[in-house]
């Protein structure tokens, strides 16, 4: 009773100097100012204060109020209701989000100062207002991190989830391929019942789940921040779909075309037309250019 009867005072300026100094040092007082700061932006809506009033006694246990002070009571209950519907709205976050469209990559920066940088035709997105608590982000396709220590770091993906505490790593998870390198520091990576501890210079693989091999990791960071595109035993279609995101184009593949072999090694993603040769000379085929923007895939005959 006496908290509310020092709230309500507050409310309406009646309160003298030391009582205003004595209530702004109470463990509520900050709540209760920003509430009051953004319902004064707001006119009340009317209301009947004999109906507020029988609303309020009977969520509560019964207390006797003084009937001189029951008008009182009312505005502050009219501003607590409106106030907290503000506050409780304003505190329901937002996810930040990031894009790299096909053919161009997005650097940003996390709350805790850790470093993101978005492949082509990736996105991603996390809570900034939670962020102190839950260091946790969300991938869709291919990211390197530069993480800054602190609690763990998530990063999740449709095809599992990466966790870390300080380190460098790079996610790649498109189409039914995930894979993880990790550049510094310890990485675990969790992909269906499969949980693996790599370290610097290693390198996980999944393909619709399955573990798959891949060389070790010897690069001092990612490849396609270098202007390359890195694959280990990948098919052709894998391949096209990246090639796709990197130029900006369209590959189609002619149905005669074996999805049998894979291609390990490098493939430029800032000249088409050597990386248009080195997968024809790969896979034996051939391939034509349909406009600016089109590439088919053939077989030779």
């Amino acid at each position: 009773m006496e908290q509310e009867h020092d709230l309500a005072k507050w409310l309406a300026g009646e309160m003298t100097e030391q009582e205003r100094i004595a209530f702004e040092k109470t463990p509520e007082f900050s709540s209760y100012e920003k509430i009051a700061r953004y319902s004064q932006q707001l006119e009340t809506p009317g209301f009947d204060q004999d109906m507020m009033y029988q609303n309020v006694i009977a969520a509560k246990k019964p207390k006797v109020i003084s009937l001189k002070r029951s008008h009182l009571f009312l505005r502050v209950a009219a501003v607590l209701v409106v106030g907290l519907g503000i506050w409780f709205a304003m505190r329901q976050s937002t996810p930040e989000k990031f894009y790299a469209d096909a053919g161009k990559q997005t650097a940003f920066e996390l709350p805790d100062h850790s470093e993101v940088i978005l492949n082509a035709g990736s996105n991603a997105d996390f809570d900034g207002d939670d962020w102190a608590d839950h260091r946790k982000l969300n991938l869709n396709g291919e990211a390197f991190f530069k993480v800054a220590k602190g609690k763990k770091f998530d990063v999740i993906t449709t095809a599992g989830t990466v966790t870390v505490v300080g380190t460098q790593f790079n996610v790649r998870s498109r189409e039914n391929r995930f894979e993880v390198s990790c550049f510094e520091g310890k990485v675990r990576v969790q992909c269906g019942t499969n949980t693996i501890l790599i370290t610097k210079g290693q390198k996980v693989a999944f393909e619709d789940g399955n573990a798959v091999a891949v060389p070790a990791n010897t690069a001092e960071r990612p490849e396609w921040m270098d202007g390359e595109m890195a694959f280990a035993y990948e098919k052709l279609d894998g391949i096209a779909a990246e090639m796709e995101r990197q130029y900006n184009i369209k590959i189609k593949i002619d149905p005669g075309v074996s999805q049998n072999q894979t291609f390990i090694g490098l493939i430029p993603s800032n000249r088409l037309d050597t990386a248009l040769e080195i997968i024809s000379k790969t896979f034996g085929i051939h391939y034509k250019k349909n406009g600016k923007s089109e590439i088919i895939l053939e077989r030779n005959d």
